[in-house]
């Protein structure tokens, strides 16, 4: 389990040898209120060419990042429920437990918020790796872990209330089983949660003088985290990307 600010954190977890794909012609961009827009980046800057596929799918809406260099998408989860917008992918009902139906070789697999769910975890990642052909890589987001942070204020991540997940993960954890599991060029990075103890939104009302105190505060904590003696940033999840 890491110790120190979100931002030591993010510096030690930088160094990889994973490039980004470089593509021709417009990689869009989805808006949407079920879409976490640095998950469809990470899609966007890492996304093989080729064939997808799309674990625990959900809306099946990441997908959409990927649709433009994958003309082949292939979405399962326990039951259809994605958004229009997805619902021309083919579509399987499958367990991700269970994915021993599906013939591979993968250019790309998603599993965003999926493993953590799983009684056994390391069994899917080389159920992953078995369907990935070479080179592919592997899409994933857990929650992270360490509390540390937040206990001094008497909360926790949102994540922990969530009586379906089997466990949560470490930076350290979640890079040993996907190394366990034979992938390489393993990158991995946080999704930051800035909002805790955020004064600035507090007092933003529609007055003079609250909009100024706001901008007064914001200016003072950015100050102090430059220095090191004010940490506004929480590790929320991990997000990852391997390859076979």
């Amino acid at each position: 389990m890491f110790t120190g600010t979100g931002r030591d954190q993010a510096v030690r977890i930088s160094n990889t040898e994973l490039k980004a794909t470089s593509h021709r012609g417009v990689v869009r961009s989805y808006r949407h209120p079920g879409v976490n827009p640095l998950k469809s980046q990470l899609l966007r800057d890492y996304c093989n060419t080729g064939s997808l596929l799309d674990v625990g799918c959900g809306n099946g809406l990441y997908a959409l990042s990927c649709q433009d260099r994958c003309p082949e998408v292939i979405q399962v989860d326990l039951e259809d429920r994605r958004d229009p917008q997805a619902s021309n992918f083919t579509f399987y009902a499958m367990n991700a437990e269970d994915l021993s139906l599906l013939n591979g070789p993968f250019d790309n697999i998603i599993a965003f918020d999926i493993i953590e769910h799983l009684d056994d975890d390391v069994g899917f990642l080389k159920e992953a790796y078995r369907l990935l052909g070479s080179g592919g890589r592997l899409f994933l987001s857990v929650p992270n872990e360490d509390n540390s942070l937040l206990e001094k204020l008497n909360l926790a991540h949102i994540h922990f209330t969530d009586k379906t997940h089997r466990r949560e993960y470490s930076y350290a954890g979640l890079k040993s089983i996907l190394e366990d599991g034979h992938f390489k060029n393993v990158k991995i990075s946080p999704h930051i949660n800035s909002s805790v103890v955020n004064i600035p939104q507090l007092l933003q009302k529609e007055n003079t003088i609250s909009r100024y105190m706001a901008k007064f505060f914001k200016i003072q904590m950015r100050c102090c985290e430059k220095i090191g003696i004010f940490e506004n940033r929480i590790i929320a999840d991990w997000f990852a990307v391997v390859e076979k």
